[in-house]
């Protein structure tokens, strides 16, 4: 909607006006209307879980356990919420810090 509107594309979220701002300043310089961040960061979502689909008689479970359970999941099988990961610190689950 921020395109179509003013031509800025805001790639990352939270958008704040601050952002749209800078990609129009950036399209008056000629640099194009893109903000956000230069890459993906790397991060390491451990390994996969299989869960099989209810038609292929799944019950919504994995069915593999990773080896290196504790280390970015929570004991329901997604990934820390960010607060349990900013007290960590050093969580791969941050984007920022």
């Amino acid at each position: 909607a921020i395109y179509d509107a003013v031509g800025v594309r805001v790639e990352q979220v939270p958008i704040h006006p601050e952002l749209v701002y800078k990609g129009l300043l950036a399209l008056e310089k000629g640099r194009g209307g893109r903000i956000g961040p230069d890459q993906f960061p790397n991060i390491d979502y451990g390994e996969p879980l299989i869960v099989a689909t209810p038609a292929e008689g799944g019950d919504g479970h994995a069915s593999n356990k990773p080896q290196n359970e504790d280390a970015k999941r929570s004991r329901d099988g997604t990934m820390k919420d960010r607060s349990t990961a900013l007290k960590e610190k050093d969580s791969a689950s941050l984007t920022t810090r």
